[in-house]
């Protein structure tokens, strides 16, 4: 009902543009396609920005009670970076929720147990995070989410109540396979980019500054900087008086 309300007010607009144009001398039959294409303009933005709430409902920040903010890491369980994340978080009191990929968690299921007893919160990241992970159909989705649940819990012991997609990415396929689940999909407000940039006082730059009660931050296992980026976010956090929270 959402995405129809959203294209009509998106075509209605367009429409209106038109009439506008048309009234005033200025409107050929190209502009015809306007509609059509604000509609994929509108369509593309709300698959790529998880923040969109476009198909799936989503949280991208929260309520703090106090000076909190929640830490993230997608991509692992990794067998070098991982290790180095729980050493600080454990050297600051500090906890995160770690998305891990399905088959990293089996060649890496040792690691994933530690994480658990040290009492971090582990979510679902699918099980393959392929590239083409958001053109699957909605029972490919589903088989895959499941897949990584029952490896989660025969694990840790423990059920996953968490998702988030690959790349943040959502669509309706990934939408219909979730009703088949309870999952809270976690998305977030502060992307490090630590991916992409891979100064880290660049990333420390671009984090610090957004950091406010209630924010999400995203960083990967898998980014050679995030540990020393991480480590800048823990001592802002405790000049600053900031814990972190689970969700």
């Amino acid at each position: 009902m959402k995405i129809k309300l959203i294209l009509a007010l998106s075509v209605f607009f367009s429409l209106l543009v038109i009439q506008t144009l048309s009234k005033a001398g200025y409107c050929s039959e190209w502009w015809m396609l306007l509609p059509i294409v604000l509609g994929l303009i509108v369509l593309v933005w709300g698959v790529v920005n998880i923040n969109s709430q476009m198909f799936v409902k989503t949280e991208c920040h929260f309520t703090p009670e106090g000076n909190e903010i929640m830490l993230t890491f997608d991509d692992g369980p990794d067998p070098v970076q991982t290790p180095k994340l729980l050493d600080l978080l454990d050297t600051y009191e500090a906890k995160g929720i770690f998305f891990f990929i399905g088959k990293k968690m089996e060649a890496h299921p040792e690691m994933v147990k530690i994480v658990s007893e040290k009492g971090h919160e582990i979510g679902s990241h699918s099980y393959s995070h392929g590239y083409g992970f958001d053109f699957l159909s909605a029972e490919k989705v589903k088989n895959e989410l499941l897949q990584t649940e029952k490896i989660i819990k025969r694990i840790t012991g423990k059920k996953t109540t968490f998702f988030r997609p690959p790349y943040g990415i959502t669509n309706p396929n990934i939408a219909k396979a979730l009703q088949f689940f309870s999952y809270r999909v976690l998305g977030w407000n502060i992307r490090s980019f630590d991916t992409v940039i891979q100064s880290p006082e660049k990333l420390e730059k671009r984090v610090l500054k957004r950091i406010k009660p209630g924010s999400i931050i995203l960083l990967h296992d898998t980014a050679s900087a995030a540990p020393e980026v991480l480590e800048k976010i823990l001592i802002f956090m405790k000049e600053k008086g900031f814990s972190t929270r689970l969700p």
